[in-house]
């Protein structure tokens, strides 16, 4: 019996994704994350977890089968998109399969928002620039935008070769 893929999610959070995952499929995706308190939390619900950047993951050449970042590349700058997007190249194994879901907008910069105490970086994208910035990197497989107030959803899939 083989070993279960490995799949991992880039700036994780809480883990609420992994969770419903690891419910829904069997699946334990890893979680990466830069907050010891977010890993804090996803430890609580048994999911394995390391902190760590984006831009240089600990993970050898082609180990990982599948990488999803749900809202987290909207925290990176967008003069570091093009480089975080080859550390997670370099880590996916051929045909591994990449996924980003963000909110569509304009601009990047810090934003003061009600629901955290200091302000956070937000790079907000459309979707012909999504596409043109993931594509550098990966086959685009998939692409979605979902209406939602206040902020459309955009999400786009890619894959190695």
């Amino acid at each position: 019996i083989s070993p279960p893929p490995k799949v991992l999610d880039l700036g994780s959070g809480p883990g609420e994704e992994i969770e419903y995952i690891r419910n829904k499929f069997g699946l334990v995706p890893e979680c990466v994350d830069v907050s010891p308190e977010m890993l804090k939390i996803c430890a609580k619900k048994g999911l394995p977890g390391r902190q760590e950047d984006f831009s240089k993951l600990s993970d050898p050449d082609n180990s990982v089968s599948g990488v999803f970042m749900n809202f987290s590349f909207l925290h990176t700058p967008k003069a570091d998109a093009v480089k975080v997007l080859g550390e997670i190249h370099r880590v996916l194994c051929p045909n591994g399969v990449f996924q980003i879901i963000l909110f569509e907008g304009q601009g990047e910069g810090l934003e003061a928002k009600t629901k955290y105490q200091n302000p956070r970086f937000f790079a907000y994208y459309q979707q012909d620039e999504l596409r043109q910035v993931v594509s550098q990197k990966f086959e685009v497989i998939r692409e979605t935008k979902l209406k939602n107030r206040p902020r459309n959803l955009l999400g786009i899939t890619g894959k190695t070769s």
